[in-house]
């Protein structure tokens, strides 16, 4: 019998994992930056409101991204739905036959040309 023990990660986990290393990348990039930016003589204080401008202008290229792809998305399902109920839109089509008020161009139950009703 083994005594060493295998640890075996579902999906979610690994995925959960990656994020944790991410955000800690993250974290670091930001202290190394804010380090870089005060060994450049800006001001901690500066250096910080920086950094936090930049976070604002990507999550507010993220958000415009966002906007239109979300626009991209409500106009394809408005052209799906449009393509799919193409009948609801379009008017019966008027059709030469012998009706109630004799031969003549009918749309639904109603003679639509001018005509006389006694025409042979």
């Amino acid at each position: 019998m083994s005594t060493s023990f295998r640890q075996s990660f579902s999906k979610a986990e690994r995925f959960g994992h990656g994020l944790a290393r991410l955000w800690r990348w993250l974290v670091r990039a930001d202290g190394w930056m804010r380090a870089k930016l005060v060994r450049q003589g800006f001001p901690q204080g500066a250096a910080t409101a920086t950094l936090w401008l930049a976070r604002l202008a990507a999550l507010g290229v993220l958000m415009y991204a966002a906007m239109w792809l979300a626009a991209l998305v409500v106009f394809a399902v408005a052209a799906a739905w449009m393509g799919r109920n193409d009948d609801l839109l379009q008017e019966e089509q008027p059709k030469w036959r012998d009706g109630m008020q004799g031969y003549g161009l009918y749309r639904g139950g109603v003679r639509v040309d001018y005509g006389s009703s006694h025409d042979d």
